[in-house]
């Protein structure tokens, strides 16, 4: 084996993906954003580690069969690299607004693009050399290094790699237009940096040039290396893949509601409201029930439960009251500012409230949820 500066920079970015893999993975791997971007670094991890094999292998004489080797795994980076993008773009920091069945149609064609691309490479030999025609050494800054010689797959991975890049671009720039709340939009600021970093870094010196059949040192460890720690820093300054949004995975068949409101029967919005809390969700209740036998029966020891009442006491709010009626607000849009899209459960079914006071209710629902965004269960 041999190491140079060009093995270190491959081991670095190996090591600041596998960090980030291990912090997602510390995270909760479940929620639908960090598992987007769980696929998203494991691929760039794959990418690097093969990366590493082919610097590691040693200028010729040496072991050529370790460089292809590398070559392979670096592929199987590449390959996969593209799904957890356009997966990080559809689920963070928010679903985009389509149809369930339409989202999940776009991930399987993705993934299933992906596998197939990957399910490929151990065989590229005997495929005539599909995936590379091998791996052949070349100068680059001054040091000999292995280099693969792309093929057919190679090139169309690598075209559909930069193809989800723009897309993620694009739509995490949109996203980033209906975004209020400072840590979200922090969140997505910084990793837009550094991913816009990376990209271009990628684009100029491995993506053009192998298009265009260039021998050029690539740069990509490196810039995997700077866009980690980018998002290194968004994990430690603004918790990113720690408030990313949450679905309920106990109940895999039944459709769990995203960020929006809805108003439902009360059993039902009840029932979501509990399986979205016991999945790890933040959430807010005010209820028709007395609030700490509530908070008993379903084991909510950490969840905040109110109750609507027409007499005061703790942790109890009259609606008709106006200062209650403000505290009921104060208390949604406290919580939203310190996490990203918890549960609320709002029960307006009390057959005292007066229709005015469920219609002020609502409509401040819908102004705080035009802001900070969450998910609002309405019930009467």
């Amino acid at each position: 084996m041999w190491f140079t500066y060009a093995s270190s920079i491959s081991l670095v970015a190996t090591v600041i993906s596998a960090v980030l893999v291990y912090l997602i993975l510390k995270a909760n791997i479940k929620k639908p954003g960090n598992l987007a971007a769980f696929v998203m670094f494991l691929g760039v991890l794959i990418w690097s580690f093969g990366e590493l094999l082919e610097r590691i292998a040693g200028p010729p004489p040496a072991d050529e069969t370790l460089a292809y080797l590398g070559a392979l795994t670096l592929c199987v980076g590449i390959f996969i690299t593209p799904a957890g993008l356009i997966h990080f773009a559809i689920d963070y920091p928010y679903r985009i607004k389509m149809k369930a069945s339409t989202r999940k149609y776009i991930l399987y064609a993705v993934y299933i693009l992906s596998f197939v691309g990957i399910a490929l490479i151990p065989f590229n030999s005997l495929l005539g050399n599909i995936v590379i025609r091998g791996v052949s050494p070349y100068n680059a800054l001054g040091i000999i290094i292995w280099g693969l010689e792309s093929s057919v797959l190679h090139k169309f991975f690598a075209t559909w790699d930069f193809i989800a890049a723009l897309i993620m671009i694009g739509i995490l720039v949109m996203k980033l237009k209906g975004v209020d709340m400072y840590i979200i939009k922090n969140q997505i600021i910084i990793t837009l940096i550094g991913f816009l970093i990376m990209f271009f870094m990628v684009v100029f010196t491995s993506f053009v040039p192998t298009m265009m059949n260039i021998n050029m040192y690539p740069l990509n460890t490196l810039a995997f290396s700077i866009f980690g720690l980018f998002v290194i820093y968004t994990v430690h300054r603004y918790r990113l893949f720690l408030v990313a949004p949450v679905q309920e995975e106990a109940v895999e068949s039944e459709e769990m509601p995203d960020m929006g409101i809805y108003e439902m029967k009360k059993d039902e919005a009840y029932h979501k409201f509990m399986l979205l809390v016991k999945s790890g969700n933040t959430g807010v209740a005010f209820i028709s029930e007395n609030a700490e036998d509530f908070k008993k029966k379903h084991g909510l020891k950490n969840t905040s439960i109110y109750e609507i009442s027409k007499e005061g006491g703790k942790n109890r709010l009259n609606p008709e009251n106006k200062e209650h009626m403000e505290m009921i607000g104060f208390i949604i849009t406290s919580l939203l500012e310190q996490v990203y899209k918890p549960v609320i459960l709002l029960d307006l079914s009390e057959p005292w409230l007066k229709e005015e006071t469920r219609k002020i209710l609502k409509e401040k629902i819908q102004n705080i949820s035009s802001v900070y965004g969450g998910v609002y269960l309405l019930v009467g």
